[in-house]
This record gives structure tokens, sequence and C-alpha cells, in this order.
């Protein structure tokens, strides 16, 4: 199969308006490359050595697949008109499109490129499939092969919330996962000790690899997966919500938190950038929530929040 990638160079302010776009149209998956992550994966001495260059001049550049079908010209149109609006909304923003066909084949082994192990927190190891890894006793490796699904847990966001499921997970909590993507979050959610995790994307293409990822790591009697919009038409109850996913659609799951939490459950809710801080709290609040704990890194904040009572 064919895919189209598209990459849009642009400021970091403008980079969740653009993923937002791209997560709307369906893409089968998105790579961000941003310079000041990568040198600060320099700085803490991980394994940069295959990551693609990323000069500073060029800000951050959005990777986004899409398949080559019927439905192409007018999603590249719909692209082209969305990222000029964005530019016409942030005039002091500079941006620029590139478009280039690649083969199924050749996507997933740019992956390597992207991903190596890493340890997260004081006990998670996000180890790739194609990566030899020697744990000690006291670690827990997640085994990912992602596919063309996003998360592969050195996004600030994703460290962010693996650190947090490492304190609010303690063993027999019920779980649900929004925007599973790649299944990480879910997967670490179980292997913590959650006694039941549910795993939702609205993208077919994630459910998949996430199906594929939970079944690597020997969870599926736990988690289970299903595609769907957010929290729409989810039933069961939870103790804890995880949701790394972007500025507004955390603000629209606001108002659907109460039909699943438990009365004393909590939300880690990734994927804020920090200049869209304060509007998210005040649709949380307006919602009867408050932050009982808040992260960040870089440009990045995640959340815990609960029940104001």
């Amino acid at each position: 199969m064919q895919w189209s990638e598209i990459s849009v160079s642009i400021d970091r302010e403008g980079v969740e308006a653009v993923a937002n776009m791209f997560h709307e149209l369906g893409a089968g998956g998105v790579v961000i490359e941003d310079p000041e992550l990568i040198e600060s994966y320099k700085a803490g001495g991980w394994e940069y050595e295959d990551l693609p260059s990323v000069g500073p001049e060029r800000g951050v550049i959005i990777r986004a697949y899409l398949p080559v079908d019927s439905r192409l010209p007018a999603r590249l149109q719909e692209i082209k008109a969305n990222v000029d609006r964005i530019l016409a909304t942030l005039p002091h923003l500079e941006g620029k499109i590139e478009f280039r066909r690649v083969e199924e084949e050749d996507w997933a082994g740019a992956w390597k490129k992207y991903y190596q192990t890493a340890k997260v927190g004081r006990r998670l190891v996000i180890k790739p499939v194609w990566e030899e890894y020697a744990p000690s006793p006291e670690e827990i490796v997640i085994e990912l092969d992602p596919g063309m699904a996003f998360g592969t847990g050195t996004h600030p966001s994703t460290v962010m919330c693996l650190e947090l499921l490492e304190d609010y997970v303690s063993g027999g909590e019920r779980v649900i996962d929004i925007g599973t993507g790649s299944g990480i979050l879910a997967i670490a959610a179980a292997k913590l000790g959650a006694a039941a995790v549910i795993g939702i994307d609205c993208d077919p293409i994630a459910v998949k690899s996430a199906t594929s990822n939970v079944k690597l790591n020997k969870v599926a009697e736990r988690v289970s997966l299903r595609q769907g919009d957010l929290l729409t038409g989810v039933q069961e109850t939870a103790d804890l919500v995880v949701a790394n996913l972007t500025s507004d659609l955390i603000q629209e799951l606001a108002t659907q938190l109460d039909a699943v939490l438990k009365p004393e459950g909590r939300a880690i809710l990734g994927g804020i950038i920090t200049a869209r801080l304060a509007e998210v709290q005040d649709s949380l609040g307006e919602a009867g929530y408050a932050a009982v704990e808040t992260r960040t890194q870089d440009d990045w904040v995640t959340l815990v929040v609960q029940k104001e009572r």
C-alpha cells in the first residue's frame, strides 16, 4: 500500500493546531521532529545517534501519513487550506508544506530511526521489539512495535503520563485510556497492576497496532480495545482515566468525565501546551474538576484532576 507523507514545518506555537488537524483528518500515524526535544535527549545521555538531524532553523516538523486513494486530492487541498488558516490566525508564524509518496514497508522501517529503548520513571522501560534488553529485577519492560500508530513513549507528554501511572496505579484499579495509539499507556497500567484496562482510539489503525502490542506484552486478559470517540458510548466506570490528547480534545473530554469516573476517581490529562493551560483549566473547572497535581516538561503540561467536593 502507498501512503502520502505530508510534512509541515512550523514554529512550536503552531504544532498543536497542525497535529490536531491531522488527527481530525484520520491520519494513519504522526511523527513530530522537534530540535529542542532531540537536544534534550542528547543532554540526558540518550542513544540518539540514529535520530534524523533537525536543525533549529527548520523549526518543528510534523509528518503525517494518509493513504493514497480517491480521497487523497481533496484531503491535500483541505490540509493546505487548514495550514493557511492556522498561519492567518497566528500571523507571526512561518510554515511550509511538502508532500511525497512512501511505501508502507518504507514507513515501517523508518520507525527504527526514531525509536530506541528508553527508561521512563522509576521502573518502566520502553523497548522496541527489534532491540535486545536485559532488565533488572525491579524494571517493568513494555515491548512495542509502533507500526503506524502514534505513541512511542519518548514525547514529553507520554513520559509524564507514564510517570504518573507509576504513582497512581497501585493495584486493582479499573483504568480507561483515551486515545490509546500504540497502546503504551494501557499496557503500562496493566503491567503496573491495574485489574482491567479499556483502550479507546478513533483510528482503526491505532486499534490494530494496540491490539498487537497488548498481545506482545501478554496482558490481553486485562486490556480490551475498541474504536470510539473519546468516552462516547462507554458504559464502564473507572478509578482512573488517562488521556494523552490535545488541548481541544481535553476540553471536550472534560464534559464527559462524570459519566465514567468513580466519586474518588482521578484523570491524568496530557498533551496540553503551556500556552493553552489556562483555558483547559477553565473548561475543567466549569465541569467541576480541579488539578491535584501538575507536571511540566519543555512546553508541555500534564494534569491530574479530581472532582471538586
